[in-house]
């Protein structure tokens, strides 16, 4: 976590590098794709870690940096099982194939509301950036948020979301 600091730190003064990038992309994953046990047990699943890492990873600048940082991010949303880890890393990414990806493969009888709040304001950020969002997956995704299982506001958030993308139509 000092580490994380340290590299949040130097993000906002705006020298983060690329190898700084990779330390994050390293941390993103830890637990995940490289797992240590010890007696059989788990020693290195450290999801808050990673959590932050993908935080960090979303405010990479510099061409290849984002670049590095958006792959790593797809591959935090493909892997990770953590939910906080997958929410952190939706909101920071930008590709809305691994954001409806990432919706589509929750368990329906658990849905995580965080992660689904996450994928409406990173489909939101998407279609801001781009002047709308052509993938209609993206529209299916936010109307099974709004009709699915979640809370009042993340339902509320899906319906924002898809009156958000109605603008650039």
């Amino acid at each position: 976590l000092t580490t994380l600091d340290q590299l949040e730190e130097l993000i906002e003064e705006g020298n983060a590098t690329e190898g700084h990038g990779f330390i994050m992309e390293f941390l993103s994953m830890e637990g995940i794709n490289r797992r240590v046990r010890e007696k059989g047990r788990l020693i290195n699943y450290f999801p808050e870690v990673r959590r932050r890492a993908a935080n960090l990873l979303g405010r990479m600048t510099g061409e290849q940096a984002k670049i590095n940082a958006k792959n790593a991010l797809l591959t935090v949303l493909i892997t990770d099982d953590e939910p906080m880890v997958m929410a952190e890393a939706a909101y920071a990414n930008e590709v809305v194939s691994a954001l409806t990806y990432t919706h589509a493969r929750q368990d329906p009888d658990k849905p995580d509301g965080n992660l689904a709040y996450a994928i409406c304001l990173a489909l939101e950020k998407i279609a801001r950036a781009n002047n709308g969002i052509k993938d209609p997956e993206a529209y299916r995704t936010l109307v099974r948020i709004a009709q699915g299982p979640y809370i009042k506001t993340v339902k509320r958030k899906a319906l924002q979301t898809l009156d958000e993308m109605r603008k650039y139509q």
